[in-house]
């Protein structure tokens, strides 16, 4: 579990970064939809580096592995 002072940073951080955010979780939704985050992911640089520094672990289901 991260530490109170880090939890504080990471949500100050994505205050101060909640416009470019906004754009880049709705951009990874509607990549999701179509089944291809991973190709988002590699054409979309930035907003990778935004959604890992919101999320540094992603998850996914067996069946969206491959």
């Amino acid at each position: 579990m991260p530490s109170l002072s880090a939890q504080s940073l990471r949500e100050k951080w994505a205050i101060q970064n909640r416009a470019s955010l906004a754009i880049a979780l709705k951009k990874s939704i509607d990549a999701a939809e179509n089944r291809s985050l991973r190709r988002f992911f590699e054409r979309d640089r930035s907003a990778r580096d935004q959604i890992h520094a919101l999320y540094p672990i992603i998850g996914c289901t067996l069946l969206s592995l491959g």
